[in-house]
């Protein structure tokens, strides 16, 4: 009888144990799920926000969103140098600057013209044409002319500048022509200039809004003045 009872004991014990050790197990496997469930929701904390900004992005770059809306409306209202808008002002000696438009040839700088040395706005033409087919500004970059544009408004009755040809001109015997224009007809007659000659120029500018003074090489005959590039400069430019 005892020893029938120590062996029940023996068995209870031994299947408590194992028991045991079965609930260990299976607490131990599941804690690196639980683990991995909690990074993977960590991970997906950390990705959250980032997952955000293409939407913000792509808002900002929708034609109908409010920063696209600003952003049109600013480069549509800033001005444009194509408006032609600036008023010139009198001046002792304007700079290219105080033009309101102009071809792409002239430059400030300092000439020499028939023995003087001044400062002036100067630039280039190798190619003789008959005349300026246009009163504006026209097609002027790189036809054969070069052209200045004034906007008066009105507020001036004359205009006055010199002209000549610088001394580093290649070509001695090539003919400068000057034409002024209201935009719509010339003014006056075109003023011709040789090369070692300043010519003065005074023009009529009352009740006038814009002035163009185009210059070119006045063709003749068949001449096509190719390597006979000059130099034309005017200065002493002003507004009264």
């Amino acid at each position: 009888m005892k020893t029938n009872m120590k062996s029940f004991v023996s068995l209870a014990f031994v299947s408590a144990m194992l028991l045991a050790g079965c609930g260990a197990t299976k607490a131990s496997d599941s804690e690196p799920a639980a683990t991995e469930s909690s990074a993977s929701t960590s991970q997906q904390v950390i990705q959250s926000p980032a997952s955000a900004e293409p939407s913000s992005s792509t808002e900002a770059a929708s034609p109908s969103s409010p920063a696209a809306r600003a952003s049109n409306y600013e480069a549509q209202s800033s001005p444009s140098a194509s408006d032609n808008i600036k008023l010139s002002e009198p001046s002792d000696s304007m700079v290219l600057d105080d033009f309101a438009a102009h071809s792409n040839g002239w430059k400030d700088g300092t000439f020499s013209i028939a023995g003087e040395t001044m400062t002036g706005i100067g630039t280039k033409l190798d190619q003789c044409i008959e005349a300026p087919q246009t009163n504006d500004l026209g097609n002027s970059y790189g036809s054969g002319e070069e052209t200045l544009r004034l906007n008066l408004g009105h507020k001036y009755s004359s205009l006055k500048f010199k002209a000549g040809q610088n001394i580093g001109s290649q070509s001695m015997d090539q003919v400068l022509a000057i034409r002024i224009t209201d935009g719509t007809k010339q003014i006056g007659d075109i003023h011709t200039v040789q090369f070692d000659e300043i010519v003065p120029i005074d023009i009529d500018t009352t009740n006038r809004s814009v002035i163009f003074i185009q210059i070119y090489i006045q063709k003749k005959g068949s001449d096509t003045c190719s390597s006979k590039s000059i130099e034309p400069v005017i200065y002493n430019v002003s507004l009264s």
